[in-house]
């Protein structure tokens, strides 16, 4: 009769009546792919990718292939939370499509960075408004 046990360590140990044991290390490395090829929607949509992400162990590995030209900040920010709270020991970022704004951020969020041939990242400054009533608006602009 065998008998198995993990240890702390990783390593399994079968011990065997007949008076020899077997050591073997056993590595469970689990590797999820995500791909962004569509425009940074609202947090909402990245409730299933925030939750692979944080199922991940210190042995596994994700992959993201970004190809984006933006979106929402919000999501960003969710994708963003996700990523820093990911235990994986990579967390790759590879570009595969020109990317700009908020997919541009994110790329920028792992633990490696790479660039496919005939792409780039693009940043820009915010931009914004303001609705309101007219004299709200002009008191918002001469307070600033």
């Amino acid at each position: 009769m065998i008998k198995v046990q993990p240890n702390s360590d990783g390593w399994i140990e079968a011990k065997a009546e007949e008076g020899f044991t077997i050591t073997e290390k056993v590595t469970v490395e689990k590797t999820v792919d995500v791909d962004l090829d569509d425009e940074v929607k609202s947090g909402q949509h990245y409730f299933k990718i925030e939750s692979v992400l944080r199922s991940l162990g210190q042995s596994d590995v994700i992959n993201f292939r970004i190809g984006s030209y933006g979106g929402d900040c919000h999501g960003l920010i969710h994708l963003i939370s996700a990523v820093k709270s990911c235990k994986a020991k990579e967390i790759n970022m590879i570009v595969v499509q020109p990317s700009y704004s908020a997919a541009s951020t994110l790329a920028l969020t792992g633990t490696s960075l790479r660039m496919e041939d005939d792409t780039f990242l693009m940043f820009h400054n915010y931009s914004g408004g303001n609705r309101g009533k007219g004299q709200e608006l002009v008191q918002a602009v001469i307070s600033q």
